[in-house]
């Protein structure tokens, strides 16, 4: 990780200037290993016998019918493992997504892979879980204040490269610098938020009881 690191800009600590690091961090995307470049695209991880390593049944089934490439994943908007992509499926499916499903059915009950994908794919969170420490300690390397900027995390997310790239987005949006600097960036995080938003509006206005409805391995 140490050459891949040394290949990436650097960022000095100072809010001043993060979004302008954000955006070299985002340009140079590219030169990121393969399993994390992948990552971030996709939270998923190519395993060494070509399978692919998710952390649900529905973040499969988005990967497979080729969803997620919609969504502009990356460096600067790390897909949603943390929930393991439940908001996003479900915004997918009540449309709430910012784009349309393309005809694709997506089920509503997803406890299992189905056969045709049980081949391809293997729920394994605990692998999802590994690459994203990689990505956060990846991050980490390149920050001269790690330690100002780790403590932005709770004790349960400290080993996430999403939530630290989340809580980087979070000073960024609230530094006098953040309209001024960067709005495209900001736009990016601001678009998950409302989706969650959304979602959690739906929860609370629904009923009891009602539900509503490959790249090369490192």
């Amino acid at each position: 990780m140490s050459q891949c690191a040394n290949d990436l800009p650097k960022f000095d600590g100072q809010v001043a200037r993060l979004s302008t690091w954000l955006r070299a961090l985002r340009q140079a995307e590219h030169r990121l290993p393969d399993d994390v470049a992948f990552f971030v695209r996709t939270g998923a991880r190519v395993n060494s016998n070509g399978t692919v390593s998710v952390s649900s049944v529905r973040h499969a089934l988005l990967l497979h019918h080729g969803l997620l490439e919609q969504c502009g994943f990356g460096i600067t908007l790390p897909p949603p493992v943390a929930d393991r992509f439940d908001t996003l499926y479900n915004d997918i499916r009540s449309e709430n997504a910012g784009f349309t499903a393309g005809g694709i059915a997506l089920p509503e009950t997803t406890e299992a892979l189905p056969d045709a994908l049980a081949a391809s794919f293997l729920v394994r969170p605990y692998a999802i879980g590994a690459i994203n420490l990689k990505l956060r300690d990846l991050l980490l390397s390149l920050i001269a204040r790690r330690d100002y900027y780790k403590s932005k995390l709770s004790t349960a997310s400290s080993a996430s490269g999403e939530l630290l790239m989340k809580a980087l987005l979070h000073e960024l949006e609230s530094s006098a610098h953040a309209c001024a600097l960067d709005a495209s960036i900001l736009q990016s995080a601001r678009k998950e938020q409302a989706r969650r938003a959304r979602l959690d509006r739906s929860k609370l206005a629904r009923p009891e009881g009602v539900h509503v409805p490959a790249r090369r391995a490192h």
